[in-house]
């Protein structure tokens, strides 16, 4: 999945003690780091990349959530460059991991499947009990369309991986949860056609999806809304994708489920 700034950040602060300092430095400097969580979390990318750039210049590194602000803005080349410094300068595991994931999310939304594939497996070299890196392999998988099994399987294992860690926090859990049922439940749809067990992993998905930024929301109904493209279910794929288009209309998934709804 998109790496969100709450995943993000939390992941980063609650393991490396330099980012935490960081964070407490761009604290004292106008609340820019709640204000950009608050309008991230509403989908106000734009505003949310000003306040970046504002606890940015107060020391505290925010490359990777820079990028991935520029990538919802769909600004694709300037976050490309971004992540990619970005990346040079990280030096824990867990966040270059992180960093990787960023970049892979980038090269899929552009349909660079085979850059985006070596992102995640260096990704999930780096930190390999993180589920959700597991997903976004997945992901690659089904957007190919060349290998449903072992995205079934990769699918399988982010949800398991998940369920049976602790999590760094509880809210970076039910984000890595909700997209992870959603791509499992796209998986199934795309090798069994179990319309039962779709509607099951969907269901489940959707019980995560509150008091979560609006991206990770849209996220997961695109991924349903997938499955049920798989399904042929034309009115539960419409109604997954229209309801990703109006939850985030400016960011990556709302403008993906825009264009599928095209066809509805």
């Amino acid at each position: 999945m998109l790496i969100g700034f709450i995943e993000w950040i939390l992941e980063l602060v609650l393991n490396f003690r330099m980012a935490e300092r960081n964070l407490k430095t761009a604290m004292s400097a106008r609340n820019s780091p709640q204000l950009m969580m608050n309008a991230y979390n509403c989908g106000q990318y734009q505003d949310a990349l000003a306040f970046c750039n504002a606890s940015m210049q107060c020391g505290m590194d925010l490359g990777v959530f820079q990028g991935d602000l520029l990538m919802q803005l769909g600004r694709f080349a300037d976050a490309e460059q971004v992540l990619a410094q970005a990346l040079t300068r990280e030096t824990e595991p867990k966040s270059t991991a992180l960093a990787h994931c960023c970049l892979g999310e980038l090269f899929l939304v552009q349909q660079r499947y085979e850059q985006a594939m070596r992102c995640f497996t260096t990704a999930q070299s780096l930190w390999p009990e993180r589920g959700a890196t597991f997903r976004s392999i997945a992901e690659v998988w089904l957007r190919r369309g060349d290998n449903p099994a072992e995205a079934l399987r990769c699918a399988n294992l982010a949800v398991q991986t998940e369920k049976a860690h602790q999590g760094v926090a509880p809210m970076t859990k039910v984000m890595n949860l909700g997209a992870e049922l959603a791509t499992l439940a796209w998986a199934v749809a795309a090798t069994s056609r179990n319309a039962e067990q779709v509607d099951r992993w969907v269901a489940e998905a959707d019980s995560y999806g509150a008091g979560i930024p609006v991206t990770s929301i849209a996220q997961m109904h695109v991924y349903s809304g997938m499955a049920y493209t798989a399904l042929g279910d034309d009115a539960k794929r419409a109604q997954h994708f229209e309801a990703a288009a109006r939850m985030d209309p400016n960011g990556v998934w709302g403008r993906e489920a825009q264009g599928q709804c095209v066809g509805v």
